[in-house]
Formats: C-alpha cells, structure tokens, sequence
C-alpha cells in the first residue's frame, strides 16, 4: 500500500452523543491514544476560555453570531463538561462524513483513514480522526472579540505539525479555502491533488460535499494512489463521474487539481 495522507475538514453539523467516562482531553496532564495532538492542550483551553469571556464581555447574542449559531454557542459554553466521542463519528451526522461511512470500509481501510487523516478544526488547531472531542461551535474563519482570528490563532501552531504528519506522502487534499488559511504549507509531501468536481454545464454540484465522501470511501481501499487510484471509481457511487485529464491541472506533482466530469 503506498504511503498517503488526508487533508480533511471538520462538520459543522455534528452528533450530540458521548462516552461519560472519557478520559478529560483538555486536563494539562492528559497524554492518551484517544488525543493524538496533545501537545495543543494548552492552546486549546486558551482558545476556549477566549471564547468564553467574549461571551460575557460582548453578549450571546454577538457570539452566537460569530460561532454560527445559538446550537454553537450553547456548545462551546458547555464544551469542558459535555461527554466525548471520536472526532470521525462526531462527524458522522455531516454530509462528508456521513458519506465516507467509516463502518462500512474494510478494517484495513479504517486503519488507513484513522492514522493518516488529519483534520484542521477552529476549536482543536488539528486532530486525528479517532480523537476525542465534544460538540463544539467554532468556525476556522471566526474572529473571536478581543482575542482575533482564529485561523491567525493557530497557523503558527498547526504548521509544523501539519507538514511533519504529510512529509513524504501523497497528499489527497479536500479542504476547503478556509481552513488552507490556517496551515502554511511548506510541501514537505511527495506529491499533493485537490479534487473538484463538475457537471455537464461545467459548474460545481449541488452534492459535491457528499461526492468528495463517497471518492474518499473508495480512495482509502485502494492499492494506489494519484489518477489510478481515481480512475478506478467507477461505481453507482461515482454516479456518472469519471477522471478529466484534459480540466485536470497535472504540471506540478506538488499543487495538482484532478477533475472529476459528469460525462
């Protein structure tokens, strides 16, 4: 199996469910299997307890509209005490995640997934994939009163980390622009490939979060990486989508977009 990495985002949309005797991931002396990036423990709390006077400074009202909502802001009030769960299958009720169906993969491909993925999160810097976390509201892009960016926040934190998990590896990058912000890429992988995908008017689908899940469901079961492993999708999954070399850009192994056409 050739070696490769995942660049992946968070979900908005997450599941309320939670293990109560989970070990406490932001306690200072926590160093478990279930917090692969302990190291930002710290940071972490300081983001939190950020959010948390912005709360009482400037108003739920104002922060609920920074978090992105009154169902954000109740969980990030409540974030050091609700119970945990793995950040794939707290993921799980998003579109991405639902679709890349982590329990239908083959035991091998989970294992890929759960020790290749890394995650940019707004509230956790960066994750792995079966880390544990609480439900929580805090968008990379928010700027948090009298504290900033939170993409600002955590560039210089995350980079290193980042760039140490991918180097030497093929890099399937699915990240949207935003979360890009946050890490300063220093192209310490082998090769990297964003996917995009369009429709026979040449425009972006309506599904293409669900899309991007389902290639990710296959990509992960493969024996090889780059165009093969893309072109071999070619299922009811794929739904009419196949591998355009001729809109792909394939100059560059270390910044390709493979396209995807509805043909």
């Amino acid at each position: 199996m050739a070696k490769f990495s995942l660049l992946l985002p968070p979900s908005t949309l997450q599941t309320r469910d939670g293990l109560r005797f989970a070990p406490d991931v932001f306690d200072y002396r926590e160093s478990t299997t279930f917090n692969f990036f302990h190291l930002l423990i710290g940071e972490r709390r300081t983001l939190i307890d950020a959010v948390h006077r912005a709360i009482e400074v400037d108003g739920e009202e104002v922060m609920a509209e920074v978090l992105g909502g009154n169902e954000a802001l109740q969980a990030m009030k409540n974030v050091y005490l609700a119970e945990l769960i793995a950040a794939r299958r707290r993921y799980a009720a998003g579109e991405f995640y639902g679709a890349v169906d982590f329990q239908a993969l083959p035991t091998g491909a989970q294992r890929r997934f759960l020790e290749n993925g890394v995650i940019i999160s707004g509230l956790f810097g960066v994750l792995r994939p079966d880390d544990l976390i609480p439900p929580y509201g805090l968008p990379i892009d928010a700027h948090v009163p009298g504290f900033g960016s939170v993409a600002d926040y955590w560039r210089p934190l995350i980079t290193p980390l980042i760039n140490d998990a991918i180097k030497g590896k093929f890099v399937w990058d699915v990240l949207p622009d935003t979360h890009h912000r946050a890490w300063e890429d220093h192209q310490t992988y082998h090769s990297k490939a964003r996917i995009r995908f369009v429709d026979r008017a040449g425009q972006e689908p309506e599904d293409v979060i669900r899309l991007q899940g389902k290639l990710l469901h296959h990509l992960v079961q493969q024996n090889s990486i780059g165009i093969p492993a893309v072109v071999s999708w070619g299922d009811k999954d794929a739904q009419g989508f196949r591998f355009d070399e001729e809109r792909s850009i394939l100059e560059d192994q270390q910044d390709m977009t493979y396209m995807l056409s509805r043909q």
